[in-house]
């Protein structure tokens, strides 16, 4: 009798020993993560890096989605994949709303200080018009629209001082946007672009583009621009850089990359330096060699210097900087060409990268690994995530947030 009492009671110290354990790892394993992804919508449009989307005022997330078929446009001189919805994080709830006036394709949204949206990239000529949409082609147009967030429709504003197709567009502290780089179509069916050199700024008080100063270099691929904290503009795109002063209205060159870059995305840090990240182009087709770490811009040094290496090797991902002044870095595959294609080895765990200890650290799963899809920070400390491909494309939602 004795004998079963002690058997049972040394099994029971077993199971209460490994139940404390699994308690335990429980803890640790969920302790380790910053932060957790959670569902937060479904989309009405699929959406990839190629659309666009802005944070408004307000908090809601305005999203508009490119043409999927610059032809199609032209041809049927229809706007049905120019479809514009709005997004409430609040409520977790995607909302279509009027669509855009004209059809676009490279499109750029720019929040202005007065809480609406300037969009450029429109195709065709007079909005509405069908006839001139066929007869135009594939010409790209010189206007412009305004998104008002409190009625909910596009008006038009002024109009370019060239049609531009991908140009960058960047807010100033004086409530002004300069416009920068893109090309644009010679004539009608011509395959030739020309680069435009000559920028222009837009001013919300008299709805009118004027001239300014002119880029040192114009044939930028994917031409970006971020506002730097000392007021200055730094233009990118492969390479080089240049700076732009409002001030003086003059470009200059600026430092270099550390390699060629032909897609670039950047992130703003707290205390002011940039990161930049994208394809890398000498090993653009080597998997093996591919992997080359994001660089940090420093504006005291105007010097650009590489990260360390994430943790997990990863293409086509987005990083966002969160209000604790860490970086989210999120999504991506390990493809050679496109992305999230059926070939492609989708990356599930977010890592998290600590600027004061320099170090990237793994983080939660996403809820639906993704690449090519969008992040945009929202109020509250968190980010949300948008479209992208898994195999397909995904028009579930989600939303990053930090641990209490």
């Amino acid at each position: 009798m004795n004998k079963i009492i002690i058997i049972i009671i040394i099994i029971v110290s077993i199971l209460l020993t490994l139940f404390l354990s699994f308690l335990i790892w429980i803890n640790f394993t969920q302790g380790k993560n910053i932060g957790k992804f959670e569902k937060a919508g479904t989309a009405n449009n699929e959406y990839t890096n190629n659309d666009c989307a802005v944070l408004l005022h307000n908090g809601d997330v305005l999203l508009v989605k490119k043409s999927s078929s610059d032809y199609y446009f032209i041809k049927k001189a229809e706007n049905k994949s120019n479809l514009a919805e709005v997004y409430n994080p609040k409520t977790k709830k995607f909302r279509r709303i009027t669509s855009t006036i004209s059809p676009h394709s490279h499109t750029n949204l720019t929040l202005l200080k007065s809480g609406k949206v300037l969009l450029l990239g429109a195709i065709g000529g007079i909005p509405n018009n069908k006839q001139d949409l066929i007869d135009k082609n594939l010409i790209y147009s010189d206007y412009a629209e305004l998104y008002n967030p409190k009625a909910e429709k596009f008006e038009l504003t002024g109009k370019m001082q060239y049609p531009r197709i991908s140009p960058a567009a960047v807010l100033l502290k004086d409530g002004r946007v300069l416009i920068l780089g893109g090309k644009y179509e010679l004539k009608k069916g011509d395959k030739a672009y020309r680069y435009i050199s000559q920028a222009e700024i837009y001013d919300p008080k008299t709805g009118k583009f004027n001239i300014t100063g002119s880029l040192n270099q114009a044939n930028r691929f994917k031409i970006g621009a971020i506002l730097l904290k000392n007021g200055k503009v730094l233009i990118f795109g492969n390479k080089t850089t240049e700076i732009y002063d409002p001030i003086s209205e003059k470009f200059s060159y600026g430092p270099s990359l550390n390699i060629r870059r032909p897609i670039i995305y950047t992130t703003m840090l707290n205390d002011g330096r940039v990161i930049f990240y994208g394809e890398e182009e000498p090993y653009i087709n080597d998997r093996d060699k591919w992997g080359t770490p994001p660089e940090i811009y420093n504006p005291e040094t105007n010097k650009f210097t590489f990260m360390p290496k994430m943790k997990i090797k990863r293409r086509h991902y987005t990083a966002i900087t969160l209000k604790n002044g860490q970086v989210l870095f999120a999504g991506g595959d390990e493809a050679i060409f496109g992305f999230g294609g059926s070939s492609s080895k989708l990356i599930k765990q977010a890592e998290i990268y600590d600027p004061e200890k320099n170090e990237f650290i793994l983080d939660a799963d996403m809820l639906y690994p993704r690449s090519g899809h969008m992040a945009f920070s929202l109020p509250s400390n968190k980010v949300l995530i948008v479209g992208g491909i898994n195999r397909k494309a995904l028009k579930q939602a989600e939303i990053y947030s930090l641990n209490d």
